[in-house]
């Protein structure tokens, strides 16, 4: 039987708020957890700042006539289109392994020919199917080039 007074609905009381918490959220670790967040921010913020290249102001501006440090060469040479640079590479490895057997076998080290030769027959190989995709595009039709560039790579 519903108290006197009662009209159907529940008495409105004024909802709880929870109390602010000033300490560590608990479930989201501690102390420890907090330290470890704010050092990977600091990193992170450390990379960008690298990376935007706000670190070092001394760099000097290529554009500007200065010259380029020895980083700045390497990034330029990485992204510098070179035709058939992988082809180059390759044979670059083979002719690397081929002084190195020699030097190997002048001091009689068997065992370090054997690991080389084996090394040097997987970039033969690499070179191989490098060189035989290059003769197909170009016996292909000029048509259909980019159809089967696509299809070898």
């Amino acid at each position: 039987m519903p108290p006197p007074g009662y009209k159907g609905k529940r008495p409105s009381r004024p909802k709880r708020s929870r109390p602010k918490r000033s300490g560590p959220r608990r479930g989201a670790g501690g102390r420890r957890a907090n330290l470890r967040r704010s050092a990977k921010r600091s990193a992170e913020a450390r990379q960008d700042r690298a990376r935007s290249g706000q670190a070092s102001r001394r760099k000097a501006d290529v554009r500007k006539g200065g010259e380029s440090t020895g980083r700045e060469r390497g990034i330029a040479a990485a992204n510098k289109y070179i035709p058939n640079k992988k082809q180059k590479d390759l044979q670059q490895s083979v002719g690397s392994l081929d002084r190195r057997i020699n030097k190997a076998l002048q001091k009689g080290n068997t065992g370090l020919v054997k690991d080389l030769r084996s090394k040097q027959k997987k970039f033969v190989k690499k070179l191989g199917y490098e060189r035989a995709h290059e003769a197909m595009i170009n016996a292909a039709p000029l048509s259909q080039r980019d159809k089967i560039k696509k299809q070898i790579r």
